[in-house]
């Protein structure tokens, strides 16, 4: 098995989230979110000067977005990804378990200064 990634995974929809317990995925249930944002579909513009506007091509709406954290192999992500889900990936879980380590402050001064 490959390197482990702290991720957060956004589903298209709540059934697409629901779904993902039958991955047999490392998630963490507990972070799963509705989040509300505010969206405005915007359209590109040429006007005379050349210069690239934006404007909005539909009345401004709520959208929810829904996303779950986990601990995923990279091969785990392109799964997800080749089934419709975003994946945004956060961290290596072997650097967060490095920094747990822990160490007395006299081990820390002769690791760092040589003393």
């Amino acid at each position: 098995m490959g390197d482990e990634y702290f991720v957060t995974i956004t589903a298209p929809d709540r059934q697409a989230l629901l779904r993902l317990g039958s991955y047999e995925l490392d998630l963490l249930h507990q972070t799963a979110a509705a989040t509300e944002r505010r969206v405005v579909r915007l359209a590109t513009v040429k006007d005379k000067s050349s210069t690239t506007q934006f404007e909005a091509t539909g009345r401004a709406h709520n959208e929810f977005e829904l996303t779950m954290d986990g601990l995923l192999t990279l091969e785990q992500v392109g799964k997800l990804v080749d089934d419709g889900y975003q994946v945004l990936v956060r961290e290596s879980a072997r650097s967060r378990s490095q920094a747990d380590q822990h160490m007395e402050f006299k081990d820390w001064i002769k690791a760092v200064y040589g003393a």
